[in-house]
C-alpha cells in the first residue's frame, strides 16, 4: 500500500469541508492540509474522494451552510467597495448616516435596545400600603370633653389592700 493510498483514506473532515465549501481553491486547500499539487490530481480522480466531495456538498446545501458561506464572501467583496463610496465626497448625510448604521449593526457595535438609558446598578422600590389606611377614622369634635374625675376614676391599679402613708391600714 502506498504512503498516498494510506493518506487518502486519512482525509481530515475539516479538509472533505473547506473542499466542499467551494471558496478556496481546492489544490490550494489540499496543500493547506499537506498534500502536494501532483497528489491531488491523483486524489481529485479517486472515485471515492469525489463521492464524499458531493455528500458534503448536498448536505451543505441543504442545511443553508453554501447559501451563509456565499453571503459571508459576498460580504466582504461588497463591503470594501460600499465603505469607499462612504467616504466619497458627494455623499449625502442621510447616506453616510445609514452606511454608518449599517456597519455598527454587522460590526456587532451597536447598542442593544433594552440596555439604552440603563447604566450602573438596578434597583427597586415596593411601597405596601394597607386598605385599612385607606378608610380614615372620623371622630366627633361635638361629643363633651369628660372631666378629670371621671378619667382617672375609670382607671384601676389592681391594688386591693389600701395602705396610709404612715404605715397604718384604714378600716
Amino acid at each position: 500500500m502506498s504512503e498516498l493510498t494510506n493518506r487518502v483514506r486519512n482525509i481530515p473532515p475539516e479538509m472533505l469541508l473547506d473542499i466542499a465549501a467551494g471558496i478556496e481553491e481546492p489544490v490550494d486547500i489540499a496543500f493547506r492540509y499537506g498534500f502536494s499539487a501532483s497528489e491531488y490530481i491523483k486524489l481529485s480522480q479517486s472515485q471515492e474522494f469525489l463521492r464524499e466531495i458531493n455528500i458534503q456538498r448536498a448536505e451543505n446545501d441543504r442545511t443553508g451552510v453554501t447559501a451563509r458561506n456565499k453571503a459571508g464572501l459576498f460580504y466582504d467583496v461588497l463591503a470594501d467597495a460600499y465603505f469607499k463610496r462612504l467616504l466619497a465626497e458627494d455623499v449625502s448625510v442621510a447616506q453616510l448616516a445609514a452606511g454608518v448604521d449599517t456597519f455598527a449593526t454587522l460590526g456587532g457595535r451597536k447598542p442593544k435596545n433594552d440596555a439604552v438609558g440603563m447604566s450602573g446598578a438596578q434597583f427597586s422600590i415596593t411601597f405596601n400600603i394597607p386598605n385599612a389606611a385607606a378608610m380614615p377614622q372620623i371622630k366627633d369634635i361635638n361629643q363633651p370633653v369628660p372631666k378629670k374625675e371621671a378619667i382617672l376614676s375609670g382607671i384601676s391599679f389592681g391594688v386591693t389592700d389600701v395602705e396610709d402613708t404612715d404605715g397604718e391600714s384604714e378600716e
